[in-house]
């Protein structure tokens, strides 16, 4: 399992098997296939590599790090269920190439997994 941090280093979630978590573990609010990042929007939003999320203007989203101990799911297979519905719902699995840049995105991941903002 992997934290999920945003730029001031605050933990916004949780990236585990493919599953991006709120920070109780509770509930799915994204799911990354291959490298792409999908939401509450049918379509891509970013990429997931070297341990960064990035948006299509090669912002940073958030960055994850290595859980070493202290966070346990209770209920893996509700989760899954969740994540099955991120999954249904995708139509269209188009991406784009994506640079890595330093620039920061204004909004973090769970946000633009929300649907919030431009």
């Amino acid at each position: 399992m992997y934290a999920i941090h945003n730029q001031q280093q605050q933990l916004i979630g949780y990236f585990y098997k493919n599953m991006i978590l709120n920070t109780a573990g509770t509930q799915v609010c994204g799911i990354v296939l291959g490298n792409c990042i999908f939401g509450n929007a049918p379509t891509c939003l970013g990429k997931y590599f070297n341990n960064t999320f990035r948006n299509y203007r090669c912002e940073i989203l958030a960055t994850t790090t290595l859980v070493q101990e202290g966070v346990e799911l209770n209920n893996t297979l509700h989760l899954e269920k969740q994540a099955w519905q991120f999954v249904t719902a995708i139509k269209d699995h188009n991406d784009q190439w994506i640079e890595e840049k330093s620039t920061w995105s204004p909004q973090n991941l769970m946000e633009v997994l929300a649907g919030l903002g431009g």
